[in-house]
């Protein structure tokens, strides 16, 4: 038996404006056997300073763990608590790029919709729309709800 059917998916770079869209994504949990999946991508191919001198399999292993943490201390910011009912499912996927991670797991995972912030932590504050959430809006076959940075939840 199937008890959740319907993945709520946001993708999150820990910034302010992925926690506004988190907190918004919790509106679609109402929806009968719907669950939130939030996930984070670790963009591959690690840069060469990383890997001076490491291993690149503890080297990843080490950016999972601090990504896992990060992952907890933005439930915490978001919800003052690690116990959200529903508890939020996670996973931390490594990537070429962000896009192509949040696509890959868009296809494998067929979900209900994707809530996700507008911008980023992109050093490129100038663009109306961040270049992952631009791309996900063209290529994604599910819908994508962007969350305005400016936006009050």
């Amino acid at each position: 038996m199937k008890l959740h059917t319907k993945i709520i998916l946001h993708p999150t770079d820990f910034s302010d404006n992925a926690a506004k869209a988190l907190k918004f994504s919790l509106e679609f949990l109402d929806i009968p056997t719907t669950r939130l999946l939030i996930m984070n991508v670790i963009e591959m191919p690690l840069g060469r300073e990383e890997l001076q001198g490491k291993d690149p399999v503890e080297t990843i292993d080490e950016r999972e763990a601090m990504v896992m943490q990060k992952m907890d201390q933005y439930i915490l910011r978001c919800f003052g608590k690690l116990g959200v009912v529903p508890v939020p499912d996670r996973e931390i996927i490594q990537s070429a790029s962000a896009y192509k991670g949040i696509l890959d797991t868009i296809k494998r995972l067929d979900p209900f919709m994707v809530v996700m912030g507008q911008k980023g932590t992109s050093k490129l504050k100038n663009l109306v729309m961040g270049s992952n959430t631009a791309k996900l809006l063209e290529k994604s076959h599910c819908p994508v709800m962007v969350v305005p940075a400016h936006m009050e939840v």
